[in-house]
């Protein structure tokens, strides 16, 4: 066992790295982040694998050209693939997932021939590529799918990953529609190197595990599954050849220690994992010294999973004194008034807590702690030294009763309060 309470043995390591010839693309959907400034970290670690095992990957952001040449159609996906901002339930759109698919089985599809007119073009746009990888979230099912199927149109293996890519259903229809290959399950650092090793040598994808792809008998195929990397065997992230903004994305972690009711983080993480202090040290002074960049957003789920991991962490970034301004989730439990005042000091402007409720009740409920004066105390505690606080606050729980809503709207203007630096 490891510091973290790891089994050192544990999970699978990359295949061994070697030079190919192999025209890879990675593409970047639209809609992702609903104003595009955001620097995907999953495509940073393909990215990164693909390089160590030899090869050399095109990114290629859809989303950033749609919206400079087509801002309404971008609007349009945005607006179908984002919840409402009034609430209510919020998913995936069958109808427009089999226009796109089935095309010829709908007489009239306006916004998905819009939809597959614009992907016919981008691809048209894009280099012969062997084999493209996508990843996918809910926001962008349907134009990744248009955009699958019009590259296997031309020759193009496609592969799919990501969030979205756990929902059985989501695998089943996308490999019945013929707009991928396969659809990888969990991490896919592994997987795209085996693929790419694939293509290289004229192989099929039939013994990559961890999959869902279409069988002999037309139906689809659940291949044997894989096992979590040991995270400390992860490929170092690599931005080379990607867009970013003024901020990077790194983690410390992946995965949660907790399984709320209302978050699919433990659907998509097995179990918590945490990396080294000084991997992660590491990480952030190569980062400094390749882009140039001291911003930094922490993309972990909570980085006070291990609150002496974080205690750790914070002293050896005071000690290494690299300027740094960074952003972060957390949970807010377990933090002492020193410690913020720390994390303060350690360069920290912004705080995305996780609140959920402020009544005892449904915190219990949604499987968190029931202490609210605790939760109270550490939102304001961040504001007072001068950290930017957000925190979430989740109305209409199908147990939430009105008492307990009433509990919301009358703990949080006393929560606001005199904190201009709390939203």
């Amino acid at each position: 066992m490891n510091d973290q309470g790891e089994p050192e043995g544990m999970g699978t390591k990359l295949p061994m790295a070697g030079s190919r010839d192999v025209s890879i693309g990675l593409v970047l959907a639209p809609a992702f982040g609903e104003k595009g400034a955001f620097t995907p970290l999953g495509m940073a670690y393909l990215n990164g694998a693909l390089r160590e095992a030899g090869f050399t990957p095109q990114y290629i952001d859809l989303g950033e050209t749609m919206r400079d040449e087509d801002p309404h159609l971008h609007g349009e996906l945005v607006s179908h693939g984002f919840s409402p901002d009034e609430g209510g339930f919020f998913g995936p759109e069958l109808d427009l997932l089999l226009q796109i698919g089935r095309r010829d089985d709908f007489e009239d599809a306006e916004f998905a021939d819009r939809i597959l007119a614009r992907a016919q073009s981008d691809v048209d746009a894009m280099p012969q590529l062997d084999l493209a990888l996508l990843t996918l979230w809910d926001s962008n099912l349907y134009y990744a799918a248009a955009i699958g199927q019009a590259l296997r149109a031309r020759g193009t293996r496609v592969a799919m990953g990501g969030p979205s890519a756990k929902l059985t259903i989501v695998r089943d229809l996308f490999v019945r529609l013929g707009v991928t290959d396969l659809i990888v399950v969990g991490e896919g650092e592994v997987r795209v190197v085996e693929m790419a090793q694939a293509v290289a040598e004229g192989r099929s994808f039939d013994d990559i595990g961890g999959c869902t792809r279409l069988g002999d008998d037309g139906r689809p195929v659940e291949t044997e599954p894989v096992r979590d990397l040991r995270i400390h065997d992860l490929p170092r992230a690599s931005f080379e050849g990607m867009a970013t903004d003024d901020w990077l994305p790194i983690i410390t972690s992946r995965g949660c220690i907790r399984d709320c009711s209302f978050c699919t983080e433990r659907f998509n993480w097995r179990r918590f994992r945490q990396r080294h202090v000084e991997d992660v040290l590491d990480e952030l002074e190569d980062r400094i010294a390749r882009y140039g960049c001291r911003r930094f957003e922490f993309n972990d789920d909570l980085i006070n999973g291990h609150v002496r991991w974080l205690e750790r962490f914070i002293d050896a970034l005071l000690e290494r004194n690299l300027g740094l301004k960074w952003t972060c989730f957390m949970e807010p439990y377990r933090l002492s008034p020193e410690l913020i005042e720390k994390i303060a000091r350690a360069g920290c402007t912004l705080v995305k807590y996780g609140v959920q409720h402020l009544d005892p009740v449904m915190l219990q409920v949604v499987g968190r702690g029931d202490e609210v004066s605790e939760v109270v105390d550490t939102l304001r505690t961040t504001a007072d030294h001068g950290i930017r606080v957000s925190f979430d606050i989740i109305p209409g729980h199908p147990n939430e009763s009105e008492q307990s809503h009433a509990v919301n709207m009358r703990l949080l203007p006393e929560v606001l309060e005199g904190h201009d630096l709390l939203e």
